[in-house]
């Protein structure tokens, strides 16, 4: 069953100027795709079109059997129900770890879903997801990089959502803490996947990271898909061209 499907999906800032020709692609449910590539290949892009935060210039973007962009529907950011993770933590230095975690919690159609009650289970278990229930009253000046990372990974995951996108998270960590790091968010999508059947889109430009973490992965080349599969066929069967020099280099 795919999760997310990308029909068509295109983005051009300039006539035939495309950072994104036309390509499709299904994303399964429970997976962990990387998009994968160096600057400039569109993936961030992609991926904030899923997100909302980019207006596709054509095609078609279906989350499970809904349709939240194409044939005059363009569903925002906050109804599409998806949780996502920026590279910079984007967490508010005012609001301690609890309230920047239950903060979608308390806008748009949630703040009447979830009561006081409601909204404080939710952060507690997304805290405990991430291990960082006993922090839930410091603020972020308080906090290391991996903790405020691990903050805004909470805070993706508070609404339970069926997909989870990252936008580089690890790239302002150290290299000892992106390696903690890509061990926590595989172990802990190895779990939500199970129980869940949640789904993780994650862009990065780290082939490490992309080959220990993924269950799947495109490779991107100019905003097209250069190579798509799971990590083991990419690594023993490159395509030639593009894809070979790409894994080449590093």
């Amino acid at each position: 069953m795919s999760r997310l499907t990308l029909k068509g999906i295109s983005k051009s800032f300039a006539k035939d100027r495309y950072v994104i020709p036309p390509l499709d692609l299904a994303v399964a449910q429970g997976s962990f795709v990387a998009l994968l590539g160096p600057s400039g290949c569109g993936k961030t892009t992609l991926l904030r079109m899923v997100a909302g935060l980019e207006v596709p210039t054509a095609g078609e973007i279906r989350l499970g059997d809904r349709v939240v962009y194409g044939d005059g529907v363009n569903s925002p950011p906050e109804r599409r129900g998806l949780g996502m993770v920026f590279q910079s933590y984007a967490v508010w230095p005012h609001m301690t770890v609890a309230q920047n975690v239950g903060y979608p919690l308390r806008v748009g159609d949630r703040k009447a879903k979830y009561d006081a009650t409601t909204r404080e289970e939710a952060v507690g278990e997304a805290l405990s997801l991430v291990h960082m229930e006993d922090l839930a009253h410091r603020y972020p000046h308080q906090l290391s990089g991996g903790q405020q990372q691990r903050v805004a990974l909470a805070r993706g995951l508070v609404m339970k959502p069926p997909v989870l996108l990252l936008d580089e998270p690890l790239s302002n960590l150290d290299a000892r803490l992106r390696a903690e790091m890509r061990r926590e968010i595989r172990e802990l999508h190895r779990r939500i996947a199970s129980e869940r059947g949640m789904t993780i889109l994650y862009v990065t430009h780290d082939q490490r990271e992309a080959f220990e973490m993924a269950t799947q992965i495109v490779i991107l080349e100019a905003g097209r898909i250069a190579q798509q599969g799971t990590p083991e066929e990419i690594r023993t069967e490159p395509k030639p061209g593009f894809v070979t020099e790409f894994l080449s280099e590093h």
